[in-house]
Formats: structure tokens, C-alpha cells, sequence
């Protein structure tokens, strides 16, 4: 199936209206547009109000006009879409009257039974960008560029250090377990992106938020007897290796955290 677009021209009671593609926005070709990403499991999308939070968030964060925003989550919720990926994207500044507030992008995606395979990271030159108050953009050049770069050194994602200290991959958070229980970087104190996932995770995992020296690459690995990257679409997904260094595999553990991430039971 090909991806579909809806168009939302603002208002409180404005429906999202299905549109032949994206809209014209200056702010799009310049990377200057929010998005939040998340997945529709049959008919239930995950962590929608968390998503939509997240987004009203980034456009204040970038001194964007919220109020504006309250009817989305209206038009949103009523808008009806298959199983697959959603993307919705909002430019924080103002843009002209012929053009869209908002807008949302279907796209098919594998609807998984269990955990996705396990992943091979790897640690690159490119620094994290520390962008994450701002929320998602359409450029996430850096991120993109951190992939490819990943794929040419035969990894499947590219794990983004600052200062040599390993911060998230280029499509994730990091969580992990060591001997004294689960761990995830400090998204404050790292300026990353908050994971609405892996909040959704905490009160089962109650995971601490370490910083500094718990961070430093690659010592960090030593302590660590798990790892995951937790993402909005692939929800957890084990890492088997980090430049090289093996990492022990729990098929189990992995099968329970994702059901876990897909709000089921563990």
C-alpha cells in the first residue's frame, strides 16, 4: 500500500482531510517542522496522548503558538487510519493562510508478534547534536547521516557519543540492565529527546537515570548485562554487539519486554 496525507487547517473543531500529498511548507525544505512518530497496532494506536504531548511540547519549545494546537488532538483521535506508521508534522512558526497548521502521513509498517531481530551497533565521529528539547524535525539530517554511515561499517545503527560518552543511537533510547537493575542515560542532563516508550516502561522497570562517568565509552559496557534501544515503531529490540563486544542475548527477557512496550502483560 502507498502512503496516504491528511491536511489539518487549524481550528477546534477542523477534521484532518485526506490530501494527495505533503503541503508546501518553506519550513519543511529547511528542516524547521516538528513530527512525532508512532504506531497503530490493529486498531489501537500506542502512547498517543504521550506523542501528542511531546509534540505541543517541541512547538513551544521552539516559541511556537500552542493554543492553536488544542483542535488537533480532536481531529486526530477522530480520524480514522489503518495499522501502520503515523507521522504528524507541525511547523512551530507561523506560515502563510493557504497553507496548513498541520499535517499527518500514513505509511504501512510491519505489524511484529514479537520482539524485532537483534541489532549490531556501532560508534561513529558524528557528535550527538544535543537537540532533543526541540523534539523530532523533518531534517534529522544528523541522524540520517549517522545510519548510512553505520550501514557502510556493516552495523545496523550507530551508536551517537558527546564528549565520549555514550548518549542514544540514531533511532533510539538506550536502556540496560547491570548487576544492580535498569538503567537509561538522563534525557535532561544529556539534552536528548525524552522517550515516550520507555516511559511507558518505567513503572515496571523503574529504570535510574544515570550521567557522567556512568556513560564514558566504552567502559560503560563493561557493567552492562543487557542492552536495548527502545523506539516509538520498534518498540524494544535487543543489541547483540557494540563495536565488536558481544553482548549476552535473554530471548525471553526480549519477548517480555516487548510485549510490555506494546502494553501487554508480562
Amino acid at each position: 500500500m502507498r502512503a496516504r496525507w491528511w491536511w489539518w487547517w487549524g481550528g477546534e473543531d477542523t477534521p484532518l482531510v485526506e490530501a494527495l500529498g505533503m503541503p508546501a511548507w518553506d519550513a519543511w525544505l529547511h528542516g524547521d517542522v516538528v513530527m512525532e512518530t508512532l504506531l497503530q497496532r490493529g486498531a489501537r494506536r500506542l502512547d498517543q496522548e504521550a506523542h501528542l504531548d511531546r509534540l505541543v511540547a517541541s512547538v513551544q519549545a521552539s516559541a511556537g503558538d500552542v493554543n492553536s494546537l488544542q483542535g488537533l488532538r480532536r481531529a486526530f483521535a477522530l480520524c480514522d487510519t489503518p495499522a501502520g506508521r503515523l507521522q504528524l508534522y507541525c511547523p512551530p512558526v507561523a506560515q502563510p493562510a493557504a497553507h496548513p497548521r498541520a499535517a499527518m502521513r500514513w505509511s504501512p509498517c510491519a505489524q511484529r508478534e514479537g520482539p524485532p531481530p537483534p541489532l549490531r551497533l556501532v560508534t561513529l565521529d558524528l557528535p550527538h547534536p544535543l537537540q532533543g528539547a526541540y523534539g523530532k524535525t523533518v531534517s534529522l539530517h544528523w541522524a540520517r547521516s549517522a545510519m548510512r554511515q553505520a550501514l557502510r561499517a556493516g552495523a545496523d545503527e550507530a551508536l551517537l557519543l558527546h564528549e565520549g560518552h555514550a548518549l542514544e543511537t540514531d533511532h533510539g533510547t538506550l536502556l540496560w540492565r547491570s548487576d544492580q537493575g535498569w538503567h537509561t542515560p538522563d534525557a535532561a542532563r544529556c539534552a536528548t529527546l525524552p522517550s515516550v516508550t520507555l516511559d511507558a516502561l518505567r513503572p515496571a522497570l523503574r529504570p535510574s537515570a544515570v550521567w557522567g562517568e556512568a556513560l564514558r565509552h566504552p567502559a560503560w559496557i563493561e557493567g552492562v548485562r543487557a542492552l536495548y534501544v527502545v523506539s516509538a515503531l520498534r518498540r524494544i529490540q535487543p543489541v547483540v554487539s557494540v563495536d565488536g563486544i558481544a553482548l549476552s542475548l535473554d530471548e525471553e527477557e526480549a519477548a517480555r519486554l516487548w510485549r510490555l512496550s506494546c502494553g501487554g502483560d508480562a
